[in-house]
């Protein structure tokens, strides 16, 4: 039996080296693959906030610019009713 059991890591001991080296190698590459991905995942998710974050300074700006916009157009329409009204009075 001993010759048997010699026989089979005789066969056996020359491929199962090799094999335990590669699983060795794909498991770590696993583990490597897994953190690259969450770190894409993080950089995605602070990459999506900055654009929230911009888009909404940017509706602010604009808000800020149509409130300016709206008073600045007011006040104009009431030079213009000013005079209008200054010119009628004068006839």
């Amino acid at each position: 039996m001993t010759g048997d059991l010699k026989d089979i890591l005789a066969i056996a001991l020359p491929t199962l080296i090799p094999s335990l080296t590669i699983l060795v190698g794909v498991i770590s590459n696993n583990k490597r693959l897994d953190d690259m991905n969450g770190r894409i995942n993080n950089l995605r998710s602070e990459m999506n906030q900055r654009l929230n974050d911009l888009r909404a300074e940017m509706n602010n700006r604009f808000d800020a610019m149509e409130r300016l916009f709206d008073s600045k157009l007011r006040h104009m329409e009431d030079v213009i009713d000013a005079r209008l009204k200054h010119l009628e009075e004068e006839r």
